[in-house]
């Protein structure tokens, strides 16, 4: 059998007695990190374990080498497995197999992020980490601003002012939350537009949650901006389809998008 098992994201008390009973009861541990993973069972005084590093690498290769007669756990780093990372790919490997899975529930840092915000629960979606060029995040944001539902991204911490700079350029409209540290002792979430985060000129550190809330409200955009994402949406689209994306994005008339882009 594989159990899915939750782990803290952060504070090692966030961590259920079903959890630990399942810790304490199965010998096989599938885990990211083994040096993460046995931080968290020396912290409860757990047995030593057969720990088995499990990711995109090596998964194929794993998998092939189980032995189907035992049990086994499969853990991230932090928070609930196949979240972000390939747990997926063994879990349809147990099913396929036609063994039992189950889940252990427990934290997940995105969920915490979103009841911290603030932002609207009842429609949300999860993308998982932003793409690492601008391009990427302008076309990634701009398809998804549309559907009027909180937007959650986890983010680098190297990389978050970058972003928060790109989102300011191309939308500087749009609330967003960043939601670091959770559960740990120097939590924080900062809420606003990106150039009110900005001008906070914090060090934004730790594991980050990037959450945008719903747009509905029509902005301003100058004509260069205009024909800025016009070059980016055009580079894998034709005229049509690129805007389209803009007057979707912006809510204002495709014949008007079409004439500021002809002009300039």
């Amino acid at each position: 059998m594989l159990y899915i098992l939750s782990t803290p994201i952060g504070n090692l008390k966030d961590v259920s007695y079903r959890a630990l009973e399942i810790f304490n009861s199965v010998n096989n541990i599938l885990c990211e990190d083994t040096r993460r993973t046995v931080k968290l069972l020396e912290h409860y005084k757990i047995a030593k374990k057969n720990l088995l590093t499990y990711n995109d690498h090596n998964k194929e290769k794993l998998v092939s080498k189980l032995n189907f007669d035992e049990d086994y756990i499969l853990v991230t780093d932090n928070g609930t497995p196949s979240i972000s990372d390939p747990g997926y790919f063994i879990v349809n490997f147990f099913r396929n197999n036609k063994k039992d899975v189950t889940h252990i529930p427990g934290p997940s840092a995105f969920l915490s992020g979103l009841v911290l915000s603030g932002f609207p629960t009842d429609s949300f979606s999860f993308h998982g980490f932003l793409p690492k060029q601008e391009k990427g995040i302008v076309e990634i944001i701009s398809d998804l601003i549309s559907r009027e539902e909180t937007l959650i991204f986890y983010e680098s911490p190297h990389r978050i002012h970058k972003t928060l700079q790109i989102i300011y350029k191309f939308f500087p409209n749009v609330e967003i939350a960043i939601a670091r540290e959770l559960t740990k002792k120097f939590e924080e979430v900062l809420i606003g537009t990106a150039k009110e985060i900005i001008e906070l000129k914090k060090e934004i550190k730790g594991e980050i949650v990037l959450l945008i809330k719903p747009y509905t409200v029509e902005q301003e955009i100058n004509n260069e901006e205009i024909v800025e994402l016009y070059n980016i949406f055009k580079k894998n689209s034709n005229d049509k389809i690129a805007i389209k994306k803009i007057s979707s994005l912006l809510k204002i008339n495709k014949n008007t998008v079409y004439n500021i882009i002809k002009k300039n």
